[in-house]
């Protein structure tokens, strides 16, 4: 093989390049997105898959379930996230005292709900896995791109029902952890942030890593990312729509109507 006569690495903005504070959920320097540009490469035919077939090299990852098994993964991602997320907005209405209010608790149950689908969601591309008939088994396909859509459709929701709940109280916290270095404003700021349920320093990290997580430029690279990881979202309904048993829905209304024929006129 000839060595790569050409090389270049066009990579993304680093998530917390331009935060102002070291993002608390991303506790190393962020990894980049890239693309890498290849010129004037010699690959041994041995390594070659398909060759001037646009066709096949898309279909290579639908005939078989490797676009599946990939996208299986950011299905169980998002539960794992989604678990987070949940948790904080539960923790946040303890914080501020709000968790016995019923349209507080109207909003927290609808969040718990909604980990619950995701959650049956994953565990039937399990339970009802495809046979593929050569010895192996693949993660249900529907299933995941039923998942995928539903994911990528509600995750700007989610993440606007616990800023919602999280409201102004971002804003009343000291500017950053500075405050804690400082004796005489580290005993004000205990002795006026603190509450009968949560200490003060308690408090600016949980704000700190809602912030984090749902505010912050860290955050709206994390909304843009769950709304298009998959695709733009004809993209993703497309994979359904492929991957859908039109013939039988199609059966159930033919059945139906073959069931029934032209009534008799009356007299």
């Amino acid at each position: 093989m000839r060595p790569i006569a050409f090389l270049v690495i066009l990579c993304g903005v680093a998530a917390a390049q331009s935060e102002p504070q070291p993002v608390v959920v991303d506790p190393g320097p962020p990894p980049s997105d890239a693309i890498i540009l290849f010129d004037d490469v010699k690959v041994p035919w041995e390594r070659v898959f398909s060759h001037d077939d646009p066709v096949l090299s898309r279909e290579i990852y639908y005939r078989t379930p490797s676009h599946c098994f990939g996208n299986h993964q950011s299905n169980v991602r998002f539960w794992s996230k989604l678990q987070l997320l949940v948790g904080l907005a539960a923790e946040i209405a303890s914080t501020t005292q709000t968790d016995k209010i019923p349209a507080v608790r109207e909003r927290l149950g609808r969040l718990a709900a909604l980990e619950a689908m995701i959650a049956g969601m994953v565990h039937g591309q399990l339970m009802n896995l495809e046979d593929l008939g050569n010895g192996y088994v693949s993660f249900n396909r529907r299933y995941m791109y039923g998942a995928l859509s539903w994911c990528t459709e509600n995750y700007a929701q989610i993440a606007d029902d616990i800023r919602e709940l999280m409201g102004g109280g971002v804003f009343l916290m000291p500017a950053n952890i500075s405050v804690m270095h400082d004796p005489t404003l580290r005993q004000t700021f205990e002795e006026n942030w603190s509450s009968s349920t949560q200490g003060a320093l308690d408090r600016i990290k949980l704000m700190k890593l809602a912030w984090d997580m749902l505010g912050s430029e860290f955050a709206s690279r994390h909304w843009q990312y769950e709304r298009f990881y998959g695709g733009p979202p004809y993209v993703i309904r497309d994979h359904s729509f492929r991957e859908a048993p039109w013939a039988e829905f199609r059966q159930r209304v033919t059945s139906i109507m073959a069931s029934y024929g032209v009534p008799e006129a009356s007299e």
